[in-house]
């Protein structure tokens, strides 16, 4: 693809709380170390590389890819507060791909995971 500053334009900032459906496109296994900074990982109340997780990779209907990372007990128990249960809760079921999900609009415009 070849840069041309006159095909650019700007596109509308979705409203804070807008909704936008999304699909699962695709579902990445492994720990934490293989998905967060570990400079990041310190937010993480207490997790470390090692830890099982999964990586769920969505995209909006206007194009726009989002990921998230959400850590899993090795005993397969989910936590009822874990970003897991709250998927679950949504949409009826843990993440698979092609699952038709959506996303929300932070206070700045950008797409977040509904969970």
């Amino acid at each position: 693809m070849e840069y041309n500053p006159e095909s650019l334009k700007m596109r509308e900032t979705p409203k804070a709380g807008s909704r936008c459906d999304a699909i699962v496109e695709k579902i990445e296994a492994g720990t934490l170390g293989d998905f967060v900074a570990p400079d990041a990982l310190a937010k993480w109340n207490g997790a470390k590389t090692t830890d099982t997780a999964i990586r769920v990779i969505a995209r909006t209907t206007d194009g726009f890819e989002r990921k998230k990372t959400m850590p899993i007990d090795p005993t397969g128990a989910v936590h009822p507060k874990s970003n897991l249960a709250k998927w679950n809760a949504a949409y009826g079921g843990f993440p698979k791909e092609g699952q038709q999900i959506f996303m929300i609009a932070d206070s700045e415009g950008y797409w977040q995971f509904f969970v």
